[in-house]
């Protein structure tokens, strides 16, 4: 039993085969052009909503440029050291992190991407 589209396509004889003429190739251009149009906006959109999280985490200089999962990384120890700020009896239970500990591990956060991009740079300036 054939699976895919091609697989029917290559066991039809050549008679009975589908003709691509130029009304079809114009309708999968149109969607192929949609299809493009959808994954920009889609795209766009979460790189938006990825600087407005970046505006709200700290940053450890001025006008860093955060990859998306050191934006996620910082995010989620941010949030983790304001929840521990909020509730201060969260961190007298032996298995939950102290309010200092999360900031400490916002700022190895915060420096170890900043380390991160150093070399990056360096590694690229190296190789011109």
């Amino acid at each position: 039993m054939p699976e895919t589209r091609q697989d029917c396509q290559r066991l039809r004889p050549a008679s009975e085969a589908v003709s691509h003429g130029p009304e079809v190739k114009a309708i999968q251009q149109t969607r192929r052009l949609l299809a493009n149009a959808r994954e920009r906006t889609r795209v766009h959109t979460i790189s938006a909503a990825f600087e407005a999280l970046r505006k709200q985490v700290p940053c450890y200089s001025y006008g860093q440029k955060l990859s998306k999962l050191a934006i996620l990384r910082i995010a989620c120890n941010y949030i983790l050291s304001l929840a521990q700020l909020a509730e201060l009896d969260y961190s007298s239970e032996q298995n939950k992190r102290s309010f200092s500990h999360c900031v400490e591990q916002c700022t190895r956060t915060l420096q170890a991407e900043g380390r991160s991009k150093k070399k990056k740079m360096e590694r690229m300036l190296e190789n011109i």
